[in-house]
């Protein structure tokens, strides 16, 4: 939403026009402010509990530590965004199918491909005692 929203509003550097025309440097900054702005607010709102994943990040590995993960973990975000785009250039297709109307259904889980392994690795590695 961030990167949807940043690119809208202030997008105009290309990121990568021959993989994907519309995504921009602006929205890509604007993924990574709301990023942080969740870490900082689910963060907060939920110190110390054991059951999400922004309070266990922050508990069990430092605030730093847990602002460099998010940042990490939105750049795969876009990586895998970026992937199933060129995916789909390379394949000429504009949607990955028309289970959903106006977008495929790999639209909506390419960021998570590329996080939900991070996520449950980050989880095993700062739980584990």
């Amino acid at each position: 939403s961030g990167r949807f929203f940043g690119g809208k509003i202030f997008g105009d550097t290309k990121m990568a026009p021959a993989i994907s025309p519309k995504k921009t440097w602006e929205g890509a900054l604007g993924a990574y402010i709301l990023g942080l702005c969740v870490l900082f607010a689910i963060g907060i709102a939920c110190a110390g509990r054991a059951d999400v994943f922004q309070s266990v990040l922050i508990t069990e590995t430092g605030f730093l530590t847990a602002v460099v993960v998010t940042l990490l973990l939105t750049l795969f975000s876009m990586a895998g965004d970026l992937l199933e785009s060129a995916a789909k250039r390379q394949a000429g297709n504009k949607d990955s199918s028309n289970l959903l109307p106006g977008r495929g259904w790999l639209d909506r889980l390419d960021s998570c491909v590329p996080v939900m392994p991070a996520v449950v690795l980050i989880i095993l590695l700062t739980t584990i005692s």
